[in-house]
C-alpha cells in the first residue's frame, strides 16, 4: 500500500511516499480501501513536532488524518 510517512518531525520535506505492507482488520473492525486522503493541519501540528504527541515513540508515523473510501469485505474467522 502506499502511504505518507514521516520519520523524524520537520517541515514538509520530512513527507515521504513509501511502499508499506497492506494491514488487515481484526474481529470488530473493518478495512476501508481508501480512494482519497489529505493531508490536514491536524497532520501538519503532528509531523511539526508541534503536538503533545509528538515523541520519538511515535515515529514513524503516517499522515492522512481524512480520506474517503470504500468497505472491504472480509471473511469471518472461523470460531
Amino acid at each position: 500500500m502506499k502511504a505518507i510517512q514521516y520519520r523524524a518531525y520537520g517541515d514538509y520535506a520530512e513527507n515521504k511516499v513509501v511502499d508499506l505492507p497492506a494491514p488487515a482488520a481484526n474481529d470488530g473492525q473493518v478495512l476501508v480501501r481508501m480512494r482519497t486522503v489529505g493531508i490536514n493541519p491536524l497532520d501538519n501540528t503532528f509531523r511539526s513536532g508541534h503536538h503533545y504527541a509528538a515523541t520519538p515513540e511515535n515515529l514513524p508515523r503516517v499522515g492522512g488524518q481524512m480520506g474517503a473510501g470504500v468497505q472491504i469485505p472480509r471473511v469471518p474467522s472461523s470460531p
